[in-house]
């Protein structure tokens, strides 16, 4: 079986890789951008009291070398005693 590689094909495949090319090129700036702060920047942007410090996400965690916040846990109270309970049965 001979297949032939009709026009629509070729630009699909060619669409696809147009977009993988751009999305790659996106996170590659991004990534280089936050690189290329200069020590002046990132002195001023890792000051302890700088308002924006109050939640550290991973990416501010390695340019300012301190913890990330953690993630407030999503059940904090505990689930035997309000999951588990019996339904009361009505009187007949």
């Amino acid at each position: 079986m001979n297949k032939m590689i009709t026009r629509s094909t070729v630009i699909k495949v060619v669409v696809a890789l147009t977009i993988t090319v751009i999305i790659a090129q996106i996170e590659t700036v991004s990534i280089s951008q936050a690189q290329q702060m200069s020590a002046e920047e990132k002195k001023s942007f890792c000051n302890p009291s700088n308002p924006r410090l109050k939640f550290v996400n991973s990416t501010e965690s390695k340019l300012c070398g301190i913890p990330a916040t953690p993630s407030p846990s999503a059940n904090t109270t505990n689930p035997s005693n309000s999951v588990n309970q019996p339904v009361p049965k009505p009187n007949p």
